[in-house]
This record gives C-alpha cells, structure tokens and sequence, in this order.
C-alpha cells in the first residue's frame, strides 16, 4: 500500500466516526464519498452520495460525483441522469459537463458531446480533461488539425500530463510526422514509464523512421508490462521473420 492510500484510508476511518457521531452532518458524508471515489471503491462512494442526497437534497456537488462513481461503474444512464442534475444545480460545473459530453460520445449523440465540452471549455478553460475528450472527438472526426490544436492546449496547461504527450505523439504519427510522434512519446513515458500503449505507438514509430532493433525493445517492453497485447505480438513477430 502507498503512502497515498494509506493517507486515504486513515482519512476515511476519521470521516466514519465522525459520520457516526454526526450522522446528519452532510460535508463529511461527501467527503468520505470523494474519498470512496478517489480509492476506487465506487459503489461505497454512490452509497454514501446517495445518502447525503437524502439528508440535503439540494446540497452542490452531490449529483456530480454520483454520476462519477457511477460512470466508472459503467452506468451510463444512471451516470447521464445524475449529471444532468449536476448542471441544473450548478450551471457552472464544467466537470460536470465535460463527463456529459464523454458519456453523450458513449451513447453516439456527437451534437451534444461536443456542445458540454465546448461549454466546459467556456466555463474553465484550463481543465485538462476536455480538450483531452476535445482530441479525441477531433480524431475519430478525421479533423487530425483540430486535435493536435486541442492536445496542445492540454499540454499547455499541463505538460506533465502522461495521456496528453501520447495522445499528441498518436495524431502526429497519423499525419506521418514520426519524428515529432517519437518526442511525445518519449516525454508521456519519462511521465508514466508503465503505459504499455505508448511503448507500442513508439515502436511503430522507429518502425516508420528505419529503427528496427529501438522499435524491437519497445515492443518487448509493452509486453512485459502487458503480456496479453496481441498486436504487439504480432509485430514483434514480424520483426523476427525479417531478421531471418
């Protein structure tokens, strides 16, 4: 257990007496659910959520983190319902409106998708999160322009954010760019060394610029951290019958 988790853990015994003492006392019960949340122990997190709704229903924040906890659950309507009702509360909640937006690409409405992240864009323009759901609308649109100019912006304000770097180094492969597709991608991993995805798009990037032997060592490197990649299999393999 991390010094982090154990910080978490200690934290939610506290709110749990105090939640017993105090049993109406709402700021701890959405503390102790924010914690449930951030530890990953989703449903205790809806439970305690949903209890704070019944003690103070018009409390701010309650239904956001609700359909946080149950988007990570894979809800998704209950998810969308509880964010909905997130934005009527607080109409300013530009979290809120980024995970509408990604749960509206889940169920296929583009439109609405793009209006909740453009209006968390105008609501908070230094969230990282939607121009990362901005990229990638970007890319599945085949607006590859759009999305570097997104990811960029992410960057921008954070440039040590691991997913950001790769998904930049991801658009430039795409426009054949592998030179500069190799930079972000050696950054996201100085960030995060255990992204198993990125050691792959490396690879297929020294592949591209006549780097067969660096391209060889990645691809062992995302098995290693993931030894159930079949595409990384495959194009080591490929790799071996060339040397041969």
């Amino acid at each position: 257990m991390t010094d982090d988790n154990i910080f978490i853990e200690g934290s939610i015994e506290q709110l749990k007496k105090i939640i017993r003492l105090k049993p109406k006392l709402v700021d701890a019960r959405v503390k102790l659910a924010a914690l449930y949340l951030e530890a990953e122990r989703y449903q205790e997190s809806i439970e305690c959520y949903l209890e704070a709704i019944r003690i103070a229903p018009g409390y701010p924040n309650l239904h956001g983190g609700l359909g946080f906890a149950y988007a990570h659950l894979g809800d998704n309507q209950k998810a969308m319902e509880h964010l909905k009702e997130a934005v009527r509360l607080k109409p300013d909640d530009a979290k809120a409106y980024c995970a509408l937006g990604v749960l509206y690409g889940r169920a296929g409405d583009r439109q609405k998708e793009m209006e909740c992240l453009k209006e968390s864009a105008r609501l908070k323009p230094d969230l990282v999160e939607t121009y990362l759901s901005l990229g990638s609308i970007y890319h599945e649109t085949g607006e590859y322009q759009k999305a570097i100019e997104s990811l960029e912006t992410a960057i921008r304000i954070d440039p040590d954010h691991p997913d950001a770097n790769n998904n930049l180094g991801f658009m430039y492969g795409k426009l054949g760019d592998y030179h500069k597709a190799i930079i972000y991608y050696q950054e996201a991993l100085s960030l995060n060394p255990d992204m198993a995805l990125t050691h792959f798009n490396l690879a297929v990037a020294y592949q591209e610029t006549g780097k067969p032997e660096r391209a060889i060592e990645c691809y062992k490197e995302a098995l290693r951290l993931q030894p159930d990649y079949p595409d990384a299999q495959a194009k080591l393999d490929q790799l071996a019958k060339q040397d041969k």
